[in-house]
């Protein structure tokens, strides 16, 4: 979902995504420290003896000073330090959809247990096998399954091979209902070279909405359509339609804080149709959603946008059964967004 681009981020800020490949850089410093004394913090929270107890806070000084209840209280929460240390480390690994990468450094004094290094190794060190490191064969990495450049799958196992089930020998039943079909924003049969351009816009805008207005030329310039397959020639112009569309006062309200974009919705009112919202913001007690075009508005708007947006106001009203919600055309070209009104709405659908 994030295109040919490598994220960096912390595993509380990775809760909820996933990525074919994931790679943890240190886990033996930072959040992979060992979660013991070393890292405890100055100030202790324990539990409250009962649910109308307050709350106590407890500033431990030395060991050989601490009472037998403090000590008690230090080594709680030490547990609930160590058992939070490991469900994150839990989240790290689970994030990884194809291939996990686990990295970390120890020099001669660095601590080897209590890491989330040690924990990985020592967790999986009865299916951990020595391979050719990827940068220099004559290093050895631990792996778990493939590593090696072949790209073949090792597979060991002793089990005796069993024969299929009946089921997997057998086509699947018919689905019933209607497949989700994608709402098309493809009209006129437009070339690949316009639509990878078009999907660099929309890419564009999604990301440079996120950057402050300061900082926007800067992150603009950053942000190459290699990907796309694209040279500079064709993105420099793309860029500086979308800065002048952030900077466009009468298109304020779908970049505000608040809004959204490229907002996936699948709406089984109409048949089920997959939809993606270019923008998404709530306006007072209004929703509005943007779709942006490259370009200049023709004479009168394409049937093909009319449909394409009756059906997002279909399946947004479902959502916001007690919004009105209000759609609009976005064109790269003009001063001012078109809104789609009402009645067209409505007669697309009814067409």
């Amino acid at each position: 979902a994030a295109g040919d681009v490598l994220r960096v981020m912390t595993v509380h800020a990775a809760k909820g995504l996933e990525a074919h490949i994931v790679i943890l850089p240190d886990t033996t410093g930072g959040e992979g420290a060992v979660a013991g004394p070393a890292n405890a913090p100055k100030i202790l929270f324990p539990a409250p003896a009962h649910e109308q107890a307050p709350p106590t806070a407890l500033w431990p000084g030395k060991k050989e000073d601490n009472s037998p209840r403090l000590a008690d209280i230090e080594r709680s929460c030490a547990q609930v330090a160590l058992g939070e240390h490991r469900r994150l480390l839990y989240v790290a690994m689970t994030r990884a959809a194809e291939r996990l990468i686990v990295c970390g450094f120890a020099g001669a004094k660095a601590a080897t247990n209590g890491t989330w290094h040690a924990f990985v190794e020592t967790g999986l060190r009865d299916m951990l096998a020595d391979e050719p490191a990827p940068w220099n064969p004559t290093e050895k990495i631990r792996a778990l399954g493939v590593v090696s450049r072949s790209d073949t799958p090792k597979l060991q196992s002793s089990a005796p091979s069993e024969a299929l089930p009946d089921w997997a020998k057998c086509p699947p039943p018919a689905e019933s209902g209607p497949r989700p079909k994608r709402a098309s924003s493809e009209a006129f049969g437009r070339g690949e070279g316009a639509r990878a351009r078009g999907r660099f816009f929309h890419f564009l805008l999604e990301q440079l909405a996120k950057s402050p207005a300061a900082t926007r030329l800067a992150s603009a310039q950053r942000l190459l359509g290699r990907s796309f397959g694209l040279d500079e020639a064709e993105v420099a112009p793309l860029r500086v339609k979308a800065l002048a569309m952030l900077a466009n006062s009468a298109l304020a309200p779908f970049f505000a804080p608040g809004s959204m974009g490229e907002v996936a919705i699948l709406s089984r009112g109409l048949g089920a149709m997959d939809v993606r919202v270019d923008r998404l913001v709530r306006v007072g007690d209004e929703i509005w959603i943007a779709d942006f075009k490259l370009g200049a508005p023709p004479s009168s708007t394409p049937a093909a946008y009319v449909e394409q947006l009756a059906h997002y106001r279909a399946a947004l009203a479902g959502l916001y059964p007690d919004k009105t919600v209000r759609v609009f055309l976005v064109w790269s070209d003009a001063d001012a967004p078109h809104e789609i009104v009402e009645r067209e709405l409505d007669a697309a659908l009814r067409a």
